[in-house]
């Protein structure tokens, strides 16, 4: 039977099957990386009636991609209040130069808060430059399940538990082992968009409080997952949104976004 858990520190808390997960967002136990390794990776700090760290990535210029609960209670086009900054180019906060402010998001219109289903969403922004230090993932579409045995994921966050409350300024990396639905399992029942990565042995490096919204990638920039969530009792084993699930999702709502933007553009003009 898994253990009930309980975070207070801007964790959203979800059941799934009865069972209480908890979201963490930072990478434990992962070492110190360059942007230049993980150049998709992005900082996003969110203001929408409380205060909130996240990660995501750059699907192109305008367009980023992170966890629909990173950003399910935000009306960034309709309430002055809710800002959301992308910070962009470095993997030291402090000397990062490029930042950007949403302007519109869209999350799935199927997101589930209390399973965590659907746990996808786009955000657009003003035109991000692209480089060496800021590029695009890519996207797949001809598997369901992610077809590599080792992943990565990258982000700003918790890098020891016994401070729960200080992040790392400085971008942190961790190797996921990509597991197979039957050894998923031990999680309780994940639904089609999920998949799970990391390791059964608690003590394991792993994503945590933070990097909600974290690209999973292999062979560089091939993103496969999403950071989403895990349990208390396998909190080494993370589980992600399968991104290939929903590309035709991310591809269509990326092409509303933008034929919004223009139409809002021109009706000003």
């Amino acid at each position: 039977m898994f253990e009930h858990e309980k975070l207070v520190f801007l964790l959203v808390i979800v059941r799934l099957r009865g069972i209480n997960c908890a979201m963490e967002e930072r990478v434990i136990a992962g070492v110190e990386t360059r942007i230049e390794e993980y150049p998709h990776s992005v900082f996003l700090l969110v203001k929408c009636n409380a205060v909130w760290m996240c990660g995501a990535s750059i699907l192109n210029q305008e367009i980023l991609l992170t966890a629909g609960h990173c950003v399910t209670s935000c009306q960034v086009d309709t309430d002055e209040t809710h800002i959301i900054t992308g910070y962009v180019g470095h993997e030291d906060l402090r000397k990062v130069t490029i930042t950007r402010t949403a302007k519109d998001l869209v999350v799935h219109e199927n997101y589930n808060d209390y399973s965590l289903e659907n746990d996808v969403a786009i955000v657009m922004t003003e035109s991000i430059p692209l480089s060496d230090k800021s590029k695009r993932v890519i996207l797949h579409c001809d598997w369901s399940f992610p077809n590599t045995p080792i992943a990565y994921v990258a982000g700003w966050g918790i890098y020891d538990e016994s401070t729960p409350n200080k992040g790392s300024k400085i971008l942190m990396s961790v190797k996921q082992s990509v597991k197979t639905p039957e050894i998923c399992e031990v999680i309780g029942y994940l639904t089609p968009g999920m998949f799970c990565a990391g390791s059964t042995r608690a003590e394991d490096p792993r994503a945590a409080r933070g990097d909600s919204g974290s690209a999973l990638v292999y062979r560089e920039f091939h993103q496969i997952g999403i950071v989403s969530f895990k349990v208390k009792s396998y909190p080494a084993l993370m589980v992600y949104t399968n991104v290939t699930y929903y590309y035709q999702w991310i591809q269509t709502k990326s092409d509303q976004l933008y034929c919004k933007s223009t139409e809002t553009t021109s009706n000003q003009q």
